[in-house]
C-alpha cells in the first residue's frame, strides 16, 4: 500500500508539468539577469525561524528533530536559508550578492486548507541600498510575469516603504484615497480608485527616483534606459 502522509502531496501529470515548466522559465530569467541558482534546505533551525521570522509566521512552522538531536523546522521560508549560506559562503567585500531559488515550504495548516506545502519561488538580493533593491526586485517582478504572459498582474507588496514609493509618485488626492483604501485592506475599494481615475494616471509610473542597485545590476547601465532608470506599470 503507497499513502501519502496527511497533508502532503504527490504531483504528477500535466500539473506536474506545468509547475516545472514555470519554475525552469523562472529560474532561467533570473540567470540572465545575474542571479545564481540556489537549492534550499529542507530543515531549518528552529531557533533561527523564532528570531527572525515574525511570530505569526513562525508559530505556523511544523517542529521536527534532526537525527542528531537537534531542534528544527521543516523548512518555512527560504530566505533564512539563503542568508545562511551566503554568509557561509562570501565576504562582505563580494556584496552585493544575488540568489534565488524554487523550493517546497511546509507549516501547519490553516483553515482555508489542509495541506502543509507550498511551492516558493524566490529571488533575493542582499547588500545594495533599500530603495535600489526594491527598485531592482520589483522591476524583475513584472519582467517575470510578462515573461510568463501575465500582463495585468495585482501585486502585493509586504513593505510599507515600497508602497510609499509608488504613491509618492501620484497626485496627493489620489494618493490619500489609494493609501485608505490598503488602510482597510479593501481590494474593492482600491480597485475602484483606479478604475475612477484612470485617465489621470500615467501608465508608467517610475519607481522609485533613485540610483539602481549597483554589482552587476540588470537594471544599472544607464545607456539601457529612454529617459530615466528604472519603468514599471504599476496599474
Amino acid at each position: 500500500m503507497n499513502r501519502e502522509p496527511k497533508g502532503t502531496r504527490n504531483i504528477g501529470g500535466a500539473e506536474a508539468e506545468a509547475i516545472e515548466t514555470i519554475r525552469g522559465k523562472l529560474l532561467s530569467f533570473l540567470a540572465c539577469h545575474g542571479y545564481t541558482s540556489f537549492s534550499p534546505t529542507g530543515l531549518q533551525g528552529a531557533e533561527d525561524v523564532w528570531k527572525n521570522l515574525p511570530p505569526s509566521v513562525a508559530k505556523s512552522a511544523i517542529p521536527v528533530m534532526s537525527p542528531w538531536g537537534e531542534s528544527c523546522v521543516l523548512s518555512r521560508d527560504n530566505t533564512l536559508s539563503a542568508v545562511s549560506y551566503l554568509a557561509a559562503h562570501f565576504d562582505r567585500s563580494e556584496l552585493p550578492l544575488r540568489i534565488s531559488y524554487a523550493s517546497r515550504i511546509y507549516s501547519v495548516p490553516q483553515l482555508s486548507k489542509d495541506s502543509i506545502e507550498d511551492n516558493q519561488i524566490g529571488a533575493e538580493l542582499f547588500g545594495a541600498p533599500a530603495k535600489s533593491a526594491d527598485a531592482e526586485i520589483a522591476t524583475l517582478l513584472f519582467d517575470m510575469l510578462a515573461h510568463l504572459g501575465i500582463n495585468s498582474p495585482y501585486i502585493v507588496f509586504g513593505d510599507v516603504s515600497v508602497i510609499a514609493s509608488i504613491l509618492g509618485k501620484l497626485p496627493s488626492e489620489i494618493s490619500a484615497q489609494i493609501y485608505s483604501a490598503l488602510e482597510k485592506r479593501s481590494f474593492v475599494e482600491y480597485d475602484n480608485i483606479i478604475a475612477q481615475n484612470k485617465n489621470k494616471i500615467d501608465i508608467w509610473q517610475i519607481l522609485p527616483l533613485n540610483p539602481i542597485a549597483f554589482g552587476n545590476s540588470p537594471y544599472q547601465p544607464y545607456s539601457s534606459f529612454a529617459i530615466d532608470e528604472i519603468y514599471i506599470s504599476v496599474f
